[in-house]
């Protein structure tokens, strides 16, 4: 089988068919690339190495919430590398797949630069860029971001503390919120992030929006070390079933209303590849185990939850700065809030949280949660 693609999602994926003997190829332009995008997982959903863990972690509405939830910085080069080291030799391939034809026992992934893969099975893992396979057409909304890690001249936010996000600002619509994390020596990871909006907000505006916030905040950065600018869609819709298995972000694994991918990624890896194996060692062949793949990543649970998700969403974007911070003080009281940010296969227990959320949100937010249209939501997630 081949995994077109070397992120985390499909590095994990490749892995994990390799410790099952699966004949496994990883495709990418350049599968050894460091991954230079920052990856914040909460330090008991998924067993990764962590460059940073933050025991305190808060966040901020119109008031601070302790979460007593520990959350980390995925430490990129290890997991990479202890993942790669997983692969047997051989199994990486440097080149950039720009088409794939399915056959009755067999695929062909061709590369741009004439060669081609013969693979039972292929997994699309490429990100925001789903070319490669089937998908349905949507309307996502854009998650934006501006990140700096500086050195500050004083702390922007508690000191030793991770802050999830910070709503406190300016009043108005197109809300954004600080993402703020203290890596020590008085260096600072700062992203003001716009959590989702259709269309995107500007890149300019979000550096613009850190700028100030700083400014509000009387920090001033001493040294930039790093930049990062962030901008992914939202929404995606669950894609169809298919010859090829689309995993990870370009798999709609992006929680439509939080913006969370990896660890969702690196918890149904080994699923995925167990759900493969299957398919292949049985008498179906190919396009079985590309069906039972796409039954393990959407069962008719998840594709419900994902369509109360998405209905979050579209009561997100409804929101302008005060009614925004007021649903996160809201959400945040509900002790179930973890399973939602996570992301559950539970309806009952989705449904219960957000009914919960409602009962604790003032009326001026009430009133966009129950806003909308049912099979517009459906529609948008790729399930009407």
């Amino acid at each position: 089988m081949a995994v077109v693609g070397a992120g985390p999602a499909g590095l994990a994926l490749a892995a994990a068919c390799a410790e099952r003997s699966l004949p496994v190829v990883l495709v990418a332009p350049d599968p050894r690339a460091a991954w230079t995008a920052t990856y914040g997982v909460w330090a008991d959903e998924v067993d990764v190495p962590l460059r940073h863990r933050f025991e305190r972690v808060r966040a901020v509405g119109t008031s601070a919430h302790d979460l007593g939830r520990a959350y980390g910085l995925v430490d990129n080069a290890a997991l990479q590398a202890a993942l790669l080291d997983r692969l047997p030799e051989g199994a990486v391939v440097d080149g950039r797949a720009v088409a794939v034809d399915h056959h009755d026992t067999s695929s062909t992934v061709a590369l741009d630069d004439g060669r081609c893969l013969e693979a039972t099975v292929v997994v699309v893992a490429t990100g925001a860029s789903r070319g490669l396979a089937e998908v349905r057409a949507g309307r996502p909304a854009w998650q934006v971001a501006r990140g700096v890690v500086a050195r500050c001249s004083s702390a922007p936010a508690p000191a030793g503390s991770c802050t999830l996000m910070d709503w406190t600002g300016p009043s108005g619509t197109d809300p954004t919120f600080l993402y703020a994390m203290d890596l020590g020596d008085g260096t600072w990871f700062l992203e003001e992030t716009s959590l989702a909006r259709r269309p995107a907000l500007p890149l300019a505006a979000a550096a613009a929006r850190l700028e100030a916030r700083l400014a509000r905040l009387g920090v001033e950065l001493d040294e930039v070390l790093t930049a990062e600018d962030v901008v992914f869609p939202m929404g995606a819709p669950v894609p169809r079933p298919q010859r090829a298995v689309v995993f990870g972000a370009a798999g709609g694994l992006v929680h439509p209303a939080t913006g969370y991918s990896v660890g969702a990624s690196l918890r149904l890896a080994p699923t995925l590849a167990g759900a493969i194996d299957e398919g292949l060692s049985g008498r179906g062949g190919p396009a079985v185990a590309a069906a039972l793949a796409w039954r393990a990543l959407w069962p008719s649970s998840r594709r419900q939850v994902r369509l109360l998700e998405q209905w979050g969403l579209e009561a997100l974007l409804r929101m302008d700065r005060r009614d925004i911070g007021a649903f996160f003080d809201a959400f945040f009281s509900v002790p179930s809030w973890p399973t939602y940010l996570q992301g559950s296969d539970s309806v009952a227990q989705t449904a219960t949280l957000m009914r919960r959320v409602f009962a604790a949100a003032p009326s001026h937010v009430r009133r966009h949660l129950v806003a909308g249209r049912p099979w517009r939501a459906a529609r948008a997630a790729g399930l009407a």
